[in-house]
């Protein structure tokens, strides 16, 4: 099967085809003729029948994480963070390790996302797949992924990809950060960090001291 799914969407398809070959075939075995009315009813059923296929196909179409809406990432994250570059045996990038900061009423939930989020990253290709936690690969991944740190814009994190980004690595990168902040549920806005603001890195997020909180 193919991982966008047309396999699947043709054998429905054929599925359906095949059954309005049965209706015709037995129609013509068992007399041949109907009526007005009859053919009516059937041409009915059978568009039904065809509406009821074609919403079921639709229905397997990925609608996008549920509150997406609630997550906005500033425009041009990754460009703002140095210069491009492009490069013919590995593609577009910039000059730069990206840094993240989140900005969320909730910024407990929003720490908490990012940390998961930082977890992943580190297993990021600079050809923007993410590995199984634990797999070996000859890809370059990041050195280093900060801890998550609480500053007074908002949770933080930095990452050392020796001074390069890949333009996949990057969106890829993203594309995580967004996953683990719609997850938590929370309104939240994901964007570089401004480069005259130099944060402070004194209080490192705890997850464990969190989610002793969150049971108390």
């Amino acid at each position: 099967m193919r991982h966008d799914g047309s396999t699947h969407h043709l054998s429905r398809t054929n599925r359906w085809t095949t059954t309005a070959g049965i209706y015709r075939v037995h129609l013509t075995i068992t007399g041949g003729y109907m009526n007005s009315n009859w053919r009516r009813t059937f041409l009915a059923v059978l568009t039904t029948l065809c509406l009821l296929a074609a919403t079921a196909c639709a229905s397997t179409v990925p609608k996008g994480y549920p509150g997406k809406q609630k997550v906005t990432v500033q425009d041009r994250i990754l460009s703002r963070q140095g210069d491009a570059w492009d490069d013919p045996a590995i593609g577009e990038g910039w000059t730069t390790s990206p840094a993240f900061l989140v900005t969320s009423p909730e910024q407990t939930k929003a720490a908490q996302a990012l940390h998961k989020a930082s977890q992943r990253l580190s297993h990021v290709t600079d050809s923007g797949v993410e590995l199984q936690s634990g797999s070996t690969s000859d890809l370059y991944t990041p050195d280093y992924i900060s801890p998550v740190f609480i500053t007074d814009k908002g949770p933080f994190i930095y990452t050392d990809t020796d001074g390069e980004l890949t333009r996949a690595m990057g969106v890829k990168m993203v594309e995580i950060i967004v996953e683990e902040l719609v997850a938590a549920n929370i309104t939240a806005e994901l964007s570089a960090p401004p480069r005259s603001w130099k944060p402070s890195l004194d209080k490192e997020f705890s997850p464990s001291a969190s989610s002793a909180a969150a049971q108390t």
